[in-house]
């Protein structure tokens, strides 16, 4: 307890990421930590059958702390549950999102362990600004959680005393770009190896799950390459019944968010982002050029029809991956890729209003770029 206090609660690591431990009942229950958090009631209208005993430090200190809420059954003051909050991160954009649950379950001789617990961390990325905005900033791109549960007590004779119940988890993938099911998804609980493929109606079963409460949520080559992770859904797992959970990627105007971070865009306009690969071998070629154009027609004195050509010219990162903004909504745009002395052909796309198309490229070894 006094290693927690005096050191903190997050940590750095070697490798430069960060430690978060999380306080158990011996902690909660010290002196030292009495001694330095203030304690008070609380209540909350989605659980009016609870009361809780809130806590934070006494004061806000350098050091990493918690802050959370005690969980009691109103009736009976029997403990159900702890949530906390890291109240310090290493980045602004990461304040007050990490934190941590843990459940009690009494067993039949009157002790308490902990039945299930987990502690969520964000996983956060550097984004470099664009030619409008060079700023460097950094953006919670994710949620990493670790956690355990007991799946069953036993005497010391090897009799069972408790065992966690199971149920099932059924539902469907949504493509949030397409407004179709999305098939080859992965489906999964978070913090639990729970997992499975959508199939082609983007349909997914999770069996033998145990009783309690999930995020669910799922992963794909789509999202996954524009740098975006789709929101979770809750869902209760109630033993012998089927829990249905919907899932859906995010909306347009947030990938679109994603992937241009940092510009200054027009309204309407869209992107377009893609890998190029070198052709047979399947390779993706870092610091390629990409280059877009488009023609853009205003009219002059009110009767002449004036026709300009516009572009940019972008560079693929380490993943072989580019992104382009700032494409009008209609406009048909010619792309081509180059890299050393080959090219790809001439791929024509046209985006809708605030679209993001997904185009990749192929280095065709007989096309030599003069």
């Amino acid at each position: 307890v006094e290693d927690l206090l005096e050191n903190g609660f997050v940590r750095p690591s070697q490798d430069g990421g960060y430690f978060y431990y999380g306080p158990d009942a011996a902690v909660l229950l010290s002196d030292p930590f009495l001694d330095t958090h203030c304690f008070r009631l609380a209540t909350s209208a989605e659980t009016p059958g609870l009361v809780g005993l809130a806590f934070e430090p006494v004061r806000r200190r350098s050091t990493p702390d918690i802050e959370g809420v005690l969980w009691l059954d109103r009736e009976t003051a029997r403990l159900q549950f702890l949530e906390f909050l890291y109240d310090w991160a290493p980045w602004d954009e990461a304040i007050k999102v990490a934190g941590g649950r843990v459940e009690f379950q009494e067993m039949p001789s009157g002790a308490w362990i902990v039945r299930k617990w987990r502690i969520r961390m964000p996983l956060m990325a550097q984004q470099m600004g664009g030619f409008r905005d060079m700023r460097t900033t950094y953006r919670v791109i994710g949620i990493r959680e670790v956690g355990g549960e007991v799946a069953q007590v036993a005497s010391m004779d090897r009799q069972i005393v408790t065992e966690a119940a199971r149920g099932m988890v059924t539902g469907v993938v949504w493509d949030s770009l397409r407004s179709t099911p999305l098939p080859g998804a992965t489906a999964f609980l978070s913090g639990t190896a729970f997992a499975a493929v959508t199939d082609t109606a983007g349909r997914f079963i999770l069996n033998e799950v145990a009783e309690g409460r999930y995020l669910a949520t799922f992963t794909h080559p789509t999202f996954d390459s524009l740098g975006v992770f789709p929101g979770g859904v809750e869902v209760s797992v109630t033993p012998g019944q089927v829990s249905e959970v919907h899932l859906g990627g995010p909306s347009g105007g947030s990938i679109l968010s994603a992937v241009c971070t940092g510009m200054d865009r027009q309204e309407g306009e869209g992107a377009l982002t893609g890998i190029v690969r070198e052709a047979g071998a399947g390779v993706a070629i870092a610091g390629a050029t990409v280059r877009l154009e488009w023609r853009v027609y205003s009219v002059q004195g009110g009767r002449e029809i004036r026709e300009d050509v516009r572009g940019v010219e972008v560079t693929t990162n380490e993943g072989g991956r580019y992104r382009a903004c700032g494409i009008p909504p209609g406009a048909l745009v010619s792309v081509r890729a180059s890299f050393l002395e080959r090219e790809s052909g001439k791929v024509e796309a046209e985006l809708a209003r605030n679209q993001v198309g997904v185009l990749n490229l192929v280095l065709d070894p007989s096309l030599i770029n003069p």
